[in-house]
């Protein structure tokens, strides 16, 4: 089952990945002084470096 979790972790943090890439960093461009944004951003990249510590714990 821990083989799955981390494949899972992994697709998940890919998929932040591509919504942080995507869409907020746009946001960001266009509102530099957003608190929305900046929140969102730095809560996005939080899960996503969680999940890319359970999909690969031998890189920590």
């Amino acid at each position: 089952m821990e083989e799955w979790e981390r494949h899972w972790a992994e697709v998940k943090a890919t998929q932040i990945s591509s919504v942080i890439n995507g869409i907020l960093a746009g946001h960001e461009r266009l509102f530099p002084k957003s608190r929305w944004v900046a929140y969102i951003s730095a809560q996005m990249n939080a899960i996503q470096s969680s999940l890319d510590m359970i999909a690969h714990p031998q890189n920590q």
